[in-house]
């Protein structure tokens, strides 16, 4: 009785319940079930022994450094000679370490789970050009002030002395 049973039972999988509805064979939801063991497992490798995930673009801005900091402005119209040359100097710095920050953000390795993620690309490309946009707004400003410091210049040299 025990196999009639059994043999009924593997009829009803295969064919379907006493509902209509078909039933998987268990051969089946057993491989299923390895299938979707082994994918977790797998995940929970990458994730555990991959690169540490970024949480957000402020973890990516520490790994790299920092964005350094912009020279304070000397006006060029008031200025002397060496205050711009100093000026100049800190401007060359400046844009030197932001191009050292910019080779960073662009050449940091990223895990598999972060170039998944839409939102975080979004906000790596974000940030990247939020700090190319600070380096033109912070050169145009110098060139202006620069410009200033040496139409001031030209009109002393151009006064005739006494």
């Amino acid at each position: 009785m025990a196999q009639r049973d059994l043999r009924h039972l593997g009829e009803m999988i295969e064919q379907g319940n006493h509902d209509g509805r078909r039933l998987l064979p268990s051969s089946f939801v057993r491989i299923a079930m390895k299938n979707l063991l082994s994918a977790l497992l797998l995940s929970m490798f990458v994730l555990t022994t991959g690169n540490p995930v970024l949480a957000d673009v402020a973890s990516l801005n520490a790994a790299c450094g920092g964005l350094p900091a912009a020279p304070s402005v000397t006006r060029g119209d008031s200025a002397d000679e060496t205050a711009m040359r100093t000026y100049g100097a800190g401007m060359r710095a400046y844009t030197g370490q932001l191009m050292t920050y910019l080779t960073c953000l662009d050449e940091h390795p990223a895990s598999p789970a972060e170039m998944a993620s839409a939102a975080y690309r979004r906000d790596v490309i974000s940030h990247r050009q939020q700090v190319v946009d600070q380096l033109e707004r912070t050169v145009s400003r110098f060139n202006i002030e620069l410009r200033a410091f040496k139409a001031r210049q030209s009109q002393v040299a151009s006064v005739p002395s006494p």
